[in-house]
């Protein structure tokens, strides 16, 4: 605490005593400070304290601050720091900006009641009234630190600034990178590149180390200045020099492209490694990328790791990515049941950062119930985070989930206003979905000519169902010309990636000799590769060639069954149908009429005339199975409601020999005409005999001879 003031002596005048006992503030106050003084009077503390008091009494805020320093100076009355404190206060509040001073001087240096917090209210007060301060740059410095990030105070970057700036008044050497920084973010302030880039030359020119970096940040980026790698290397290698991280790593970064200065990679990952083993979670992460780039998975898991629980968010992601892929558990020495468990937490702490591709990557779990139950409701949420954080697939996705009704009720026109925001992102799928929309009318007038541009578009960036498209739409001549090279081209991009439809087509292109020569060896080629990838069509159609041998193919039943099994086995009928047929006759397989009956039978659930027919033949004749009329009749009816002619034949004969049902010749020549009507030459041939018998019909010779 300082120590009591002397008061400079006033000139005498009359004495105000007559008005003083009247009651008058002013007077009461002019009279304490004469006896205070000893202007006219003999000095007398007490006396003056009596007075001072009279006066404060009514308001005066000076004699309430005079009387706060009598009570702390001992002066006439007993001292009291809680008096002194409750007249400073008193005064304070009534705008006298030396009590201000005094009761912020009072809690700053308290030892019992100090209070940093209140100190800095009241001297905020009291230099804002024009009062000069007592305190060093340290402290204001100090003050402005509390009121930037708060804590003993209500956070106030007004206030803060306004310390820091008094603080740089005084010389104190970081406060001036702090006023940079405010400038710079708009804390306090009005944002201001230049005033934060004044600031920031300030500090630096007194050796501050993080302004010395942040200018290397504001040339780097150009941000309120032109551009320039060099410069931005140049005050990066300054502050590195001196150890600081975030410099290490963003010279790092410049030296990892060669921007600003020349390239070299082995100096880059050196000073990634320096900053990294000083804990920086931004070259962590970096130094992982690498590592995954060189597929270092080991390191990358480790690395990504130590980054993420530092709390760096693109670690984090990165971290639950590697979880999600199978590439995490085994280099951390997890169970490998925790690759859900770990992608899930990971990418939570990342989008609590608002990572949107960690949002994204959420919202695909709960889409496609990886790890989680599935819940579209949810992974729409997280979708809708990602997509206005500006991820291109969630807005894609919310564009597909609004397109189909997934969790939400179809809408059209939401659904192309994502497409439309994912395609700004450059996503070639919306464009593609776009060039859909167009060319069936969905949502939008039908345009042909856009939905070919859209197209074009996604096929440019690499899309494949877009360049398949293409292929189809050159090979058919929809809304372009038809043109064999154009559509070859487009499939054979499409296939390059791996798109199976146009592998497939391609297969079925050389296979037919349609729009290419005929060449078997690149049909089988093209089948084969959408084969392996579980393309049902082209394993059946690759299984079709092995069995008939067409086409100068070497026939191969054993390859023939390998194939139709695969096809089966994803769920095709018609390979299981096939296949049926190869156990039931011994051909590339051994004879087993055990399994040909469970193929039939899952062939004919899955609706597929054949095996209905085959099924209802096996019943009819008790071949594998015991003879069943009834379930003869029953798929022989299934086959024949597709239009089989075998089993309409069949079904013919039942009715006119009463197998299994009423005999009836009417229904019998009705199937013997439906049969016949799809090309069954024995259906032909009974109908004729009961036009010529007239049995079941009107006898027509006439009509049996065209039979």
């Amino acid at each position: 605490m300082p120590d009591a003031p002397e008061e400079e002596p006033c000139p005498p005048e009359e004495c105000p005593r007559e008005a003083a006992e009247a009651g008058d503030a002013e007077a009461q106050l002019r009279l304490a400070s004469m006896y205070y003084r000893g202007e006219g009077v003999e000095q007398d503390y007490r006396e003056a304290a009596k007075w001072f008091r009279k006066a404060a009494e009514q308001g005066n805020a000076e004699a309430e601050y005079r009387l706060g320093e009598m009570y702390f100076w001992r002066q006439g009355v007993e001292q009291s720091a809680a008096k002194a404190a409750l007249w400073y206060r008193r005064a304070a509040e009534n705008g006298n900006a030396a009590a201000q001073c005094a009761l912020a001087e009072m809690y700053y240096y308290s030892r019992g009641r100090r209070s940093i917090a209140k100190a800095a209210y009241w001297y905020r007060k009291a230099a804002d009234n024009g009062q000069r301060l007592t305190l060093d740059a340290d402290e204001k410095f100090r003050f402005g630190e509390m009121y930037c990030y708060g804590g003993e105070v209500e956070q106030d970057y007004g206030k803060a600034f306004r310390w820091y700036r008094e603080a740089a008044e005084d010389g104190h050497a970081f406060a001036p990178f702090r006023l940079g920084t405010m400038y710079d973010k708009g804390q306090g302030v009005r944002q201001d590149t230049q005033r934060a880039l004044e600031w920031y030359q300030k500090a630096a020119e007194q050796g501050n180390d993080d302004a010395i970096c942040r200018l290397g940040e504001m040339y780097h980026y150009g941000q309120g200045v032109a551009q320039d790698y060099r410069k931005a290397a140049e005050w990066y290698q300054k502050a590195a020099f001196n150890g600081h991280v975030l410099a290490q790593v963003r010279l790092a970064d410049l030296c990892y492209y060669g921007r600003g200065i020349k390239q070299d990679c082995a100096k880059a990952q050196e000073l990634y490694r320096k900053a990294a083993t000083q804990g920086n979670a931004d070259a962590l992460c970096v130094l992982a990328e690498i590592c995954f780039g060189d597929r270092k998975y080991a390191w990358a898991a480790r690395y990504f790791h130590e980054s993420a629980e530092k709390g760096n968010a693109e670690a984090q992601y990165r971290l639950g990515f590697m979880y999600d892929e199978g590439l995490a558990e085994k280099y951390l020495n997890e169970n490998e049941y925790l690759k859900w468990y770990g992608a899930l937490k990971w990418y939570q702490k990342a989008a609590e950062q608002e990572n949107a591709n960690a949002e994204y990557r959420l919202g695909r779990m709960y889409d496609l119930g990886q790890g989680v139950t599935q819940d579209s409701g949810e992974a729409l949420e997280w979708y809708r985070k990602a997509a206005e954080n500006e991820n291109a697939d969630a807005q894609y996705r919310l564009g597909c989930m609004y397109s189909d009704g997934q969790g939400v009720p179809e809408d059209g026109e939401k659904a192309l206003g994502w497409f439309l925001r994912a395609v700004v992102n450059e996503s070639a799928d919306a464009k593609y979905r776009l060039g859909t929309m167009y060319e069936k009318g969905s949502a939008v007038e039908k345009d042909a000519a856009k939905a070919l541009g859209w197209y074009r578009e996604a096929a440019d960036q690499g899309n494949t169902d877009a360049q398949y498209r293409l292929g189809t739409m050159y090979e058919n001549g929809i809304t372009v010309g038809k043109d064999n090279d154009l559509a070859l081209e487009w499939y054979r991009k499409a296939a390059g990636s791996g798109h199976t439809g146009a592998e497939y087509r391609l297969g079925e292109i050389y296979s037919s000799g349609t729009a290419a020569g005929q060449d078997m060896d690149e049909a089988v080629r093209w089948f084969q590769k959408a084969a392996e990838q579980g393309d049902t069509a082209a394993q059946c159609r690759l299984a079709e060639l092995y069995y008939s041998g067409a086409h100068g193919l070497w026939q191969d039943y054993g390859k023939a069954a390998e194939w139709y099994r695969r096809a089966a086995e994803s769920g095709s009928a018609e390979a299981q149908y096939r296949l049926g047929g190869m156990y039931y006759t011994g051909q590339g397989v051994r004879l087993d009429n055990d399994r040909a009956l469970e193929c039939y039978r899952k062939a004919a659930e899955q609706g597929n005339p054949d095996a209905q027919y085959r099924l209802g033949r096996l019943y009819d004749k008790g071949l594998s199975v015991r003879q069943d009329y009834g379930k003869a009749l029953e798929w022989y009816r299934k086959a024949a409601g597709q239009e089989n002619a075998d089993a309409e034949y069949r079904l013919g004969g039942m009715y006119e020999n009463g197998t299994g049902v009423e005999q009836d010749f009417a229904a019998a020549a009705e199937w013997y005409r439906k049969a016949a009507w799809n090309g069954h030459v024995p259906a032909e041939c009974r109908l004729a005999e009961l036009c010529c018998s007239g049995t079941g019909v009107p006898q027509d010779y006439s009509r049996a001879a065209e039979l």
